[in-house]
């Protein structure tokens, strides 16, 4: 008999994060950057599709794929750097790994 290792996994938006207030944040600093103006509030109401989607909305066609880059170096300064786990997310892990 073969023995497998238990893989457990989880799913990171709501579950061990809620990524709204990130990426919110991102959109605003994306605006403030290019002098876009860009409703975060809104945008954060249809996360799900692919970014390129969401910034049709804002920008021309052609200037797409230069923001949906621009966005992705930025993410991590505003999105990832200052958000918390949600209560419970920590323990959760520990929990699996023990």
């Amino acid at each position: 008999m073969t023995s497998r290792a238990l893989t457990v996994g989880f799913d990171l938006d709501m579950t061990l994060i809620d990524s709204r207030p990130g990426i919110k944040a991102t959109y605003q600093a994306l605006s403030a950057e290019t002098g876009t103006y860009i409703d975060a509030e809104l945008a954060v109401t249809r996360l799900g599709p692919p970014l390129e989607q969401e910034l049709r909305n804002w920008f021309p066609e052609e200037e797409i794929q230069e923001m949906g880059d621009r966005y992705r170096e930025i993410y991590p300064t505003y999105a990832i750097a200052p958000t918390l786990a949600l209560p419970g997310a920590r323990e959760a892990v520990a929990a699996v790994r023990a």
